[in-house]
């Protein structure tokens, strides 16, 4: 994961930006991608489904 951009906002329905960079082919990539964002929702308790937003 590159880069978690959360929201400078208290309003629940303002987004969290989960943003990963890829240089070159990768046939794993989505796999290990919501690996990586399954692990931060299960670390950070408190985010609701809802708060997501699209992996760019």
């Amino acid at each position: 994961m590159d880069g978690v951009f959360m929201p400078v906002s208290e309003d629940p329905l303002v987004p969290i930006i989960f943003a990963e960079a890829q240089m070159q082919a990768d046939e794993q990539f989505y796999g290990r991608y919501f690996a990586q964002l399954f692990v931060y929702l299960y670390r950070k308790n408190g985010v609701k489904p809802p708060d997501l937003s699209v992996g760019i």
